[in-house]
């Protein structure tokens, strides 16, 4: 149920003047009252208990504001002028929360019942006669020929107070600094017992009325008491919520047990007392929007706006937990879980709060209807600003990453182009230059093609340097070979490749070989060629074949191919019923006589140094002597041959 009556019809409900009693249990004696008809001595009765809630100062005007509950736990707020010229207090009752114009109003009627009670008279009832303005519009009350007017301007609905159009903010403002505003506001959002104190009356009146105002959309829903006179004194010691304005006279004369763990604030000196640490459990980034904006909030509603925009953060996503049927309900775990991980925590404690549960049935009573307030404007407010802070963060991501990203996949290309060139280039060079050696048939003298030298069996120089290898030992054994003095520089494919700028060349020191490219060097140039393009056993390699050293004329049929050891295929030793020719010397000449002069494999034992070797086996000798007498057995010669890697 709303605390403020919607049904009022009047600007205000009661006028009277009251002075203080001289004797009796009443704490004053009502003088006079308008309109006559008003008859409820219990109102009448708290009327002065409120008017003289304590002793104070004259020293100055004072206008404060308090507050009845009715029955129906509706409130009706009083407003009470102290002149310091009199004992005498004018009191309006009213059912409408216009604080800021009942103030001046009551300045307006003292003026005029000073100067004529005859005008007074006429004034006050015609603002009693006239009825409450549509909300934007107001109503203009004219005495004594326009000598006096007042214009009741009604507010919107659920309009926010401003600085300093609104008389209880700009007070609470000015005397409680932003801090001390926040630590209240957390202790009103946990319902704690809240005590304020002042020795003045209109500033503790209008620090509390402001502070229940900061909590909209919500209203407080417990004891509220912006004044409280010393007959009532006992309510400090409720074990329920409560609101409470307390003069410094009468909260001296409580003992401290009886006050327990309220929270206190001093609103003339600014102190906040509490046991309770209600502002660290707020979620941070809230702590810090509040901060940040009451620091230097300005005029208008800045302030109010700051704390309305906080509980929009906090509360403003209630729809999110509303289930539509036949009728509209709210499932607290729905709310939950939209809510982020950081609010859950302190949104599970709000669940809880009456304060909350009267704003959930509020809003449900109302939807169905349609309705826009203050509140559901800063709800789609806040959505869009998050939407905007979302766009802008990832348009920011994209701005930082896009450079980077560009700047690499545009290097991706170039490398990618410059790695296409180069592979292009050195597999045409390998392919050149792999097709001119086997084309060459010259025997014996070097020809020159694209920088690169080659002998006269025109061998890839990978055959060429293994060659030359057992050449070496050969000789050192007594036995002689062709030999050939190729250099390894000559032969490296990859330097001329640096030497043309096709690959960047490196620091060489020229105090270690250069070793000439090997097969898998030329495969990774080239990944069309495999390594049966290298073997030179291989039947499909059509390397030229060389005249033989002994007789150029002397052949071996084709058909009697036999297989010699080597780590590539299985090793194979000639058995007795081979169709070979057996010769009775193992000089390379007489067996090279007996065979066809056109056969590869003969061609290519002679090119390895190895055709003395293969006479022997082919004769059945179990083993080699060298020119010292040193055996050498099938298995030591089968070790020294050419393997590749």
């Amino acid at each position: 149920m709303s605390r403020i009556n919607k049904s009022a019809t009047r600007l205000f409900e009661v006028w009277c003047e009251v002075e203080p009693a001289t004797s009796g249990s009443a704490a004053a004696n009502v003088l006079r009252c308008f309109p006559d008809t008003f008859r409820d001595d219990r109102i009448l009765l708290e009327f002065g208990e409120f008017a003289y809630p304590c002793e104070f100062e004259k020293t100055q005007v004072q206008i404060y504001s308090f507050v009845l509950t009715d029955t129906n736990s509706q409130w009706r707020f009083g407003f009470c002028r102290h002149d310091t010229k009199s004992d005498k207090a004018m009191i309006l009752v009213t059912h409408l929360p216009w604080h800021n114009q009942f103030i001046k109003y009551l300045n307006v009627l003292s003026e005029v019942r000073l100067n004529s009670s005859q005008d007074f008279q006429r004034f006050l009832s015609e603002t009693y006669a006239v009825g409450i303005p549509e909300p934007g519009t107001s109503v203009k009350i004219f005495s004594n020929h326009d000598r006096y007017s007042f214009e009741f301007k009604s507010p919107w609905h659920n309009y926010l107070p401003s600085i300093p159009e609104n008389h209880n903010l700009s007070v609470y403002y000015n005397f409680v600094e932003p801090e001390v505003m926040i630590e209240v506001f957390c202790a009103m959002l946990n319902e704690r017992r809240i005590i304020f104190t002042s020795q003045h009356l209109h500033i503790l009146s209008s620090c509390v009325l402001a502070a229940g105002d900061l909590i909209y959309p919500m209203t407080w829903q417990h004891i509220y008491i912006p004044v409280l006179p010393i007959k009532m004194k006992e309510y400090v010691s409720a074990p329920m919520p409560y609101l409470i304005g307390v003069a410094k006279t009468i909260l001296q004369a409580i003992r401290p047990e009886e006050v327990g763990d309220a929270v206190v604030l001093d609103c003339d000196n600014g102190t906040f007392k509490s046991q309770f640490d209600d502002k660290k459990a707020l979620p941070k980034e809230i702590l810090d929007f509040l901060r940040k904006h009451l620091n230097n909030p300005g005029t208008g509603d800045g302030v109010a706006r700051t704390f309305l925009r906080a509980i929009v953060q906090l509360i403003g996503g209630y729809r999110d937990g509303l289930k539509f049927g036949e009728v509209i309900t709210f499932d607290d775990q729905r709310f939950l879980e939209a809510r982020s991980q950081k609010l859950r925590p302190f949104l599970n404690k709000i669940l809880d709060l009456q304060i909350f549960r009267q704003f959930i049935d509020e809003r449900l009573k109302s939807i169905k209807d349609g309705f826009s307030d203050e509140f559901e404007k800063e709800i789609c407010l806040y959505s869009e600003r998050v939407s905007k802070r979302k766009f802008k963060l990832l348009q920011n991501i994209k701005d930082k990453t896009n450079p980077a990203l560009n700047s690499a996949v545009q290097s991706a290309k170039e490398s990618g182009r410059n790695v296409k060139f180069v592979y292009k280039t050195a597999s045409k060079a390998v392919k050149s230059k792999i097709k001119n050696a086997r084309s060459s048939t010259t025997q014996g003298n070097v020809m020159t093609t694209s920088g690169i030298e080659i002998g006269m069996s025109c061998e890839p120089d990978f055959v060429s340097r293994r060659r030359h290898s057992q050449d070496s030992n050969n000789n050192s054994s007594g036995s002689s070979s062709p030999s050939h003095s190729f250099s390894s520089s000559d032969m490296n494919i990859l330097q001329e490749m640096e030497d043309e700028g096709y690959l960047n060349k490196p620091e060489i020191n020229r105090s270690i070989p250069i070793k000439a490219p090997s097969v898998d060097d030329l495969i990774k140039l080239d990944d069309s060629l495999t390594l049966d393009d290298f073997d030179p056993l291989n039947a499909k390699l059509s390397l030229p074949a060389q005249p033989s050293a002994s007789s150029s004329n002397n052949s071996i049929t084709s058909s009697n191919v036999i297989g010699f050891s080597n780590p590539v295929y299985t090793f194979h030793e000639p058995t007795k019923n081979l169709l070979v020719p057996q010769c009775n010397n193992t000089s390379s000449s007489s067996f090279a006589n007996s065979v066809p002069a056109k056969n590869n494999s003969v061609e290519l034992l002679r090119d390895y140094g190895i055709l003395d070797q293969y006479t022997s086996l082919v004769n059945g000798q179990a083993s080699t002597s060298t020119s010292n007498g040193t055996a050498i057995d099938k298995k030591t010669q089968q070790n020294n041959w050419m393997t590749f890697d």
